[in-house]
This record gives structure tokens, sequence and C-alpha cells, in this order.
């Protein structure tokens, strides 16, 4: 099968490199081209089979002519941008890295939890302000956490939290239950856990029904001293809503992975928001080995074409994940 893989130019976000490709995948096979440019792209499609690429290169450059093309593998999780607007051709499959993330993103979440639990927020904005003010916490122990989103990002935040002795609840489109919380309930009941939340993680895909979903009334049902993490997307929060109860104190801190606008512009009013912190979209990203794990989940992926089974990854842009 001939694979072709699409860089974005001058790519600093993990780009597959010829080296790496030859090391994962030399057994495997498949005849794989590497490029990041215009030409180097026209001329892998009139035969590749698999295009390994990121969304905003699929924007970029189709429609094509690619006429045995047969799947699309992203080297990232988040489908969102293709939701409304696919421009691959109808017969050609989407395939993400979901997977690749999980690691990362549960040690983040723990560090995050950590953080906000220890009052890490509100000491930092006492250091910008020049304030020697003690501030004493206590134990993660039984704490009250509530993830909105039960996928591999989720289940990480859960099995990396849970050997410190808190409560786990699991918000996701069904009560189905999952091994890594106490107890699951449907995205219709989220209201109704806020109120017993002490720390909100969002890890849930952007989708219609998750866009802005934590918003003035959900910051009002949580208690003052509950803390939100928001690991996923940044639409998924209300920013302006998320300020406005920062500075009325109806909740004590926030940890943003994420926002609405990356990069977060120079004059945007989160940055200066009372017991915020913000990281540059880097909560899932391993830098040593997440090239390599997509190479490995996209191999499993085309292993199950192969032998006529349903990939693991395919993706749903009807659901958005």
């Amino acid at each position: 099968m001939h694979i072709h893989i699409q860089n974005r130019p001058n790519d600093h976000f993990v780009p597959l490199t010829a080296d790496l490709v030859q090391k994962v995948t030399a057994d495997s096979g498949h005849r794989f081209t590497i490029s990041d440019d215009d030409a180097g792209f026209g001329s892998a499609m009139p035969t590749a089979e698999v295009l390994v690429t990121t969304a905003d290169q699929l924007h970029a450059r189709f429609p094509h002519a690619a006429p045995r093309l047969k799947a699309a593998f992203l080297k990232h999780a988040g489908v969102d941008s293709l939701v409304a607007n696919n421009p691959l051709p109808p017969a050609v499959i989407l395939l993400n890295n979901s997977g690749a993330h999980a690691r990362k993103a549960g040690e983040y979440a723990q560090m995050a939890t950590l953080m906000l639990r220890a009052g890490m927020h509100k000491l930092m904005s006492q250091q910008r302000k020049h304030l020697w003010q003690p501030h004493f916490t206590s134990t993660l122990a039984g704490t009250r956490i509530t993830i909105l989103g039960v996928g591999g990002l989720g289940s990480a935040a859960a099995k990396s939290l849970r050997p410190h002795g808190v409560q786990l609840t699991g918000i996701r489109n069904s009560p189905k239950p999952h091994s890594d919380f106490d107890e699951t309930l449907p995205v219709a009941e989220l209201d109704s856990v806020l109120p017993r939340t002490d720390i909100l993680i969002l890890t849930a895909p952007l989708t219609p029904s998750t866009r802005k979903i934590i918003g003035a009334r959900q910051f009002k049902l949580l208690p003052i001293h509950a803390g939100i993490i928001n690991i996923a997307r940044g639409e998924l929060i209300d920013e302006p809503a998320l300020i406005k109860a920062l500075e009325d104190g109806q909740i004590a801190g926030a940890i943003l992975d994420v926002t609405t606008t990356e990069p977060l512009p120079i004059g945007d009013a989160l940055w200066d928001a009372p017991n915020l912190v913000i990281t540059p979209h880097v909560a899932a990203t391993d830098i040593t080995t997440y090239a390599a794990e997509t190479l490995r989940i996209l191999l499993d992926n085309l292993d199950d074409i192969t032998c006529g089974r349903k990939p693991r990854n395919l993706v749903d842009l009807q659901r958005g994940y």
C-alpha cells in the first residue's frame, strides 16, 4: 500500500521524518513517501492510497485529484475543523491518532489538579502582585472530580488521579458504566453534579452540542472553592463568562491549556484574569514519543483496513469524533 505523508512546511509539531518512518515502519510492507511542499504532494497523489497529514493541510490541498485514495489519517485527534467542511472525496474515510495523547494528558491533568488543590493559581496571582500571603491547603484525598468526556483523555486523567483517593464522576453521552470512574452520568445531568464538584476537568471533543457547554449558569452552580481544567478545546468554555466568574469569585481558579483563539492574542482579557493559569496547548504532546506512537497507530489501522476490519480510529464526522 502506498502511504504518503504530507508534513506542514517548516513543521515544528512532531514532523514525521524519513528516519523515524524507516525505523518504525521498516517491516510493514508498505511504501512510504514524504513531502512538505506542493511538488511532493502532487507527485504522490496519483498513486497514494492513504494520506497522512493534518486538517489544515486537507483544507489547503483539496479538492485535488487522488484516484486511488482510500483513507486520510490525521496526525492529531481533533476533527472539529472538518465537521462543517470536509474537503475529502466522499469515498475517502477519515482516521485520527486518538490514543497518542493519553499518557501525557493524564500527567498534565494530575499536575493541574494538584496545582488547583494546592492553590498555585492563587499564589501565582499573588506573585505577580509581589504579595507574600501564605495560603494553606489540604491533600487531594476525598476531592470530588468531575470529568466531562470519557474518551482517551478523560480515561487517562481518571487513571492518573485514582491513586490520590479522589471521587471520580464521568460525564458522557450515556450513563454506561466505565471502569475508571466511580460513577458515570449522561450529559443531560451535568448541571446536577456541578454543585458537588471540587475540580471540573474538560476532555470532551468539540461538537455543536459541547460548544460553550460551560458558561455562566455552570459557573454559578459550581462551589466557590471549585477549579476548572481544560485540556480539550477552548470553545468548550464561554471565555467572557469564565473571566467574570473568576473576577467575581464564583469559582476559585482555572487552568487552561487551550483557548478559543490560538495563539492567544497579546491583548486578550484572559491573560489578566485573576487566578487563571494558561499554557500554550502543550498538555497532550510528548515530544519524545508522539510521532512514533502516531505511526504505530497508523500501522494498526492499516492492518485493520488490509484485513477488512473496521479501522479502530475511524472518525464519524456526524458525531464530531
